[in-house]
């Protein structure tokens, strides 16, 4: 986060490192319960670390994975087995995935919708063709718990919440 504080807040508008610490600790507890090795999927679903970082996050995954060549202020590492099951790489690869689509929704969409599309975009591949429903059960839902960390000052502790608490 601090050595990518800039691209970080000029992509997602916020305001200080803690607002996007806490939308990140929001998104490894909607994605894994803070859980570092916890590892799902395959294929294009196959994904690693606390934030589900996906294989299509890393450079010379397959083919036929979307290059995401619009972050270039972050290092895209190649997927290896290392990188993959490197738990601070996967966390450098979740945030940039990220970056990438909500680089992407920025093209269409303002404001918090941004990140809403963005946070579509790294759940699905895809920042349009969600429904409603799902974007508020994901998207939506990952910035309240973020906003719970925020609220109820639980930025270094181990406190942490459940998804729909």
């Amino acid at each position: 986060m601090d050595e990518h504080w800039d691209v970080i807040r000029n992509v997602c508008g916020f305001k200080n490192k803690e607002v996007a610490y806490a939308f990140f600790f929001g998104m490894a507890t909607r994605e894994s319960t803070f859980r570092a090795a916890t590892e799902t999927g395959s294929g294009a679903a196959h994904a690693f670390g606390p934030l589900q970082t996906a294989e299509t996050a890393y450079a010379n995954a397959d083919p036929n994975y979307m290059p995401e060549h619009n972050v270039p202020e972050m290092y895209q590492y190649d997927f290896t087995d290392y990188n993959f099951y490197d738990v601070g790489i996967s966390v450098h690869m979740g945030i940039r995935h990220f970056l990438h689509f909500a680089r992407l929704a920025q093209e269409k969409y303002s404001g918090k919708d941004i990140a809403r599309h963005g946070l579509m975009g790294f759940n699905t591949g895809w920042i349009d063709g969600a429904d409603e429903a799902w974007i508020v059960r994901y998207a939506d839902e990952t910035a309240a718990l973020g906003a719970w960390y925020l609220k109820n000052n639980h930025m270094s502790d181990d406190e942490f919440t459940w998804d729909t608490d």
